[in-house]
Parts: C-alpha cells; structure tokens; sequence
C-alpha cells in the first residue's frame, strides 16, 4: 500500500543474506534467491507472488514491520503475531482477491499490477490445471506441514472466464500434497 503513495519504494534494493523462510517445501520454486544478490523490493514482491517463495516473503515482513498489522486492521482482519501460526479461512482469503480486483484498497493501477504477476504464478497444479489453457487465473497458492504430519494446499484466486470473472478459492488438508493438488485441479 505504500506503493501508491511512494512508488520509489518499490526501487529499495535488499541484499539476500540467507534463508529466512520455510527451505522444505514440495512445490520448489523455479526461481530461488541467490545469497549475496541484491533484490528489488519489486523483485521480491514478484518472486513471493509467482513462486510462493517463502525467503522472499520473510524479508518482505522484516522491511514492512509492523506496518503489515495496520493494513490487517484496515481490512478488518486479525493482526499478524506469528506467520508460523497464522490461520486464514477461505472467506478471508478470497476476499484479498475481490479487494484486489475492485481496486478498493491499493489504487487501481498497482492493484492491476499485482493481478497480473499472480497470473504469472509458477504453480500449475491446482486451479490453473482444472481450466483452458486460454482462461487467465491470477492465483496464489501456499503449502503448508502440520504437526500432526498432514498437509495443507491451498490455492486462490481469480479465473478471467469470459465475460464473467470470478473468485475461486480452495482449501485443502490430507496426507499427501499430490493428490491435495489433484483434488484442486478437479
């Protein structure tokens, strides 16, 4: 959000120093950061979006602070205390997407901008998979181990099927991410 007023933000370069996030993850990211490369905070917002990558996203937090709390109070949402811990349901996630599209929080130029790096997303195996290959789908998706050994695969987002654009978001836990993915897909 602080884009829309101070665009220059988004030029602010971030050495990567080392892994921050989550390094186990079943859908590798295609691009991974490289320690000692220095980053855009465009770039890293670009890598968080279309490869999910958790180091991205961790050093996106530090640089935001938290500023990231304000902007969950803004939408009415719970305040971020753990990222480890964190739960979001499928209604709340959805909504990111409709905010997005109508442009109600972020200007409508920026909120575009984001849209489209999330249609670039790597992650092919769930929504994306279950649509023509012609029908655009701004999406993020997000994996996740439980103590318990289960899994979470959760993918959402906007499917730009013709005229009528529409929000898909599932949820999903099992024993395996595969047919979590499988399961999204159908």
């Amino acid at each position: 959000w602080k884009a829309d007023v101070e665009p220059s933000i988004l030029e602010e370069e971030i050495e990567f120093t080392g892994p921050h996030g989550l390094s186990i993850v079943h859908f590798q990211p295609m691009e991974r950061l490289h320690i000692g490369t220095i980053y855009s905070v465009e770039d890293l917002i670009r890598i968080m979006l279309k490869q999910s990558d958790n180091d991205a996203t961790a050093i996106l937090a530090q640089i935001a602070g938290t500023e990231t709390n304000e902007v969950y109070r803004n939408l009415g949402l719970e305040p971020l205390h753990d990222a480890q811990t964190y739960t979001i349901n499928v209604h709340t996630f959805a909504s990111f997407f409709r905010i997005l599209y109508n442009a109600t929080y972020l200007g409508r130029s920026l909120s575009e901008h984001v849209l489209e790096i999330m249609s670039e997303s790597s992650f092919t195996h769930g929504i994306v998979a279950g649509v023509p290959a012609d029908v655009r789908v701004s999406h993020k998706f997000g994996e996740k181990e439980l103590s318990s050994g289960k899994y979470q695969l959760h993918d959402c987002g906007i499917v730009y099927a013709g005229e009528n654009p529409y929000t898909l978001c599932i949820m999903t836990q099992g024993e395996n991410l595969d047919d979590l993915a499988t399961f999204i897909r159908e």
